[in-house]
């Protein structure tokens, strides 16, 4: 809550044109009648705990319907194989479909990241409402 707290103070005073809000949300304990109306949701490193899986999928599944938009996740492989792709298979078993839509490695020599961060894979993924004529597999590669 307080890193959520210390971005609104530093980047309040940027002048755009979109309007950003950043909410904190325990999607272990929530209520659906304080969800703020999005237009998308937008998520990064929140996929490492398994036993987050299922209540994630969950406040995604009602934002996304509740508000007809997508969610954005980011995901970097970490130590524990296979995190990302239980998260998926859940998320799949709740309702939505997640897609790849961004798959690099970043290296020192990008220079955007730190010294720790150096070669792990990243993958973006788009979150929709699975639609019922979809026939998605676990085709694809994930880690």
């Amino acid at each position: 809550e307080e890193t959520v707290r210390y971005a609104a103070r530093q980047y309040s005073n940027l002048k755009c044109s979109t309007q950003l809000n950043v909410q904190h949300i325990d999607w272990r304990d929530y209520r659906t009648d304080l969800l703020p109306s999005v237009d998308v949701v937008v998520g990064s490193d929140i996929v490492f705990a398994r036993e987050l899986h299922l209540p994630l999928s969950r406040i995604l599944l009602h934002l996304l319907k509740e508000n007809s938009c997508h969610a954005y996740i980011a995901c970097t492989r970490r130590q524990e194989e296979g995190v990302v792709k239980s998260f998926v298979q859940i998320a799949r078993k709740e309702g939505l479909s997640a897609k790849i839509i961004y798959d690099r490695t970043y290296s020192p020599n990008d220079g955007i990241i730190s010294n720790y961060e150096g070669l792990h894979p990243v993958k973006v993924f788009k979150m929709e409402l699975l639609r019922e004529d979809c026939n998605e597999t676990d085709a694809e590669v994930y880690f």
